[in-house]
């Protein structure tokens, strides 16, 4: 294999694995998804999050049957069916800028605690709190710039490749 193959190889290489890693982050970007956890007393989730369309996951590590809705702003959805103890269930939930209460329905849970005050700020917010979690996945800019040095690679191996046919 010449050099040329080698970069050009490199270049095509480079471009496929950066494209690959931006998927997740378009994603992350065009939803958020927040972690909460049931507990006997007690919701365990952010208590600030990003306006748009949110998927709640949503497990009960509690002894006792919970479920978990979330009420404000015209919004009242709750999780269908209740989760036993162990279980696990998404609500997916479209929210606008506001405040909202995040709760468990069930008997007197509410009162016993299995309450958040759950504050939803505007998407274009960009403090550090407001943006969801991407997994680890790469940043904006720095999944940009990878998939361009790439694509400068393989353009590079192709001019060799052209450059060293014409000789």
């Amino acid at each position: 294999m010449t050099y040329v193959h080698k970069v050009f190889g490199l270049g095509i290489l480079l471009v496929i694995v950066f494209s690959v890693l931006m998927v997740p982050l378009a994603l992350a970007q065009e939803g958020g998804t927040v972690e909460v956890t049931l507990e006997d007393g007690q919701i365990n989730m952010v208590d600030s999050l990003p306006a748009g369309p949110t998927t709640f996951m949503i497990t009960n590590n509690g002894t006792e049957e919970h479920s978990f809705e979330v009420e404000g702003n015209g919004i009242e959805e709750e999780l269908d069916p209740h989760l036993q103890p162990g279980e696990n269930g998404t609500l997916e939930v479209d929210l606008q800028p506001g405040t909202y209460e995040v709760y468990c329905p069930m008997a007197d849970h509410r009162g016993q605690g299995m309450e958040i005050e759950l504050t939803v700020t505007a998407a274009t917010d960009t403090t550090p709190s407001a943006l969801p979690a991407t997994g680890g996945v790469l940043s904006p800019g720095s999944g940009i710039l990878l998939l361009g040095l790439g694509v400068l690679v393989l353009i590079g191996g192709l001019s060799l490749a052209f450059a060293r046919r014409t000789r």
